[in-house]
């Protein structure tokens, strides 16, 4: 259904400091962060994007969801940064987890595909296709490069006209 609404909901686009929008999802994430003793490193500051606070603030949560999900046995580390890169802002979420293998890569971002068995590790296999979808229609684009058993870099890329 999230999906879905995607569509049709209208992009109240404005102003948006991507760290107050990760302040939040930081703040909604609390207790897994605590459970897992996940580290989150911030590579401060995060620009300001014309974009809507609720399609940022669900990218964000999806992606710090997964690397904390697929972190393994080991502790979350995980690390968001922002660069500009010619007509582009890089976002970039970057963890220590299980990592993506290559053959793998562009199915992750399509509905209901999983990599894992729900019995291994939980989800619905949509999150990633929400991610896809909302950068999609702020006119970027989302791709994943990762060293598997060394974890996964979600880099998103939005117009550098968004970014203020």
């Amino acid at each position: 259904m999230d999906y879905a609404r995607l569509d049709k909901e209208s992009l109240d686009e404005e102003s948006i400091s991507i760290d107050e929008v990760l302040q939040a999802v930081l703040a909604d994430l609390s207790a897994p962060i605590e459970d897992t003793g996940a580290e989150i490193e911030v590579a401060a500051p995060l620009p300001v994007v014309e974009a809507s606070f609720t399609h940022l603030h669900q990218l964000l949560t999806n992606l710090l969801s997964n690397a904390i999900k697929y972190a393994g046995d080991a502790p979350p580390r995980i690390r968001v940064e922002a660069e500009a890169a010619d007509e582009w802002l890089e976002l970039r979420v970057i963890d220590h987890g299980l990592g993506v293998p290559a053959e793998h890569r562009a199915r992750v971002f399509e509905m209901f595909q999983r990599l894992h068995t729900r019995e291994e590790i939980e989800g619905s296999g949509v999150g990633l296709a929400i991610c896809r979808r909302i950068v999609e229609r702020l006119g970027g684009e989302i791709r994943v490069e990762d060293t598997p058993g060394r974890g996964a870099t979600f880099v998103v890329r939005i117009p550098q006209r968004r970014v203020r």
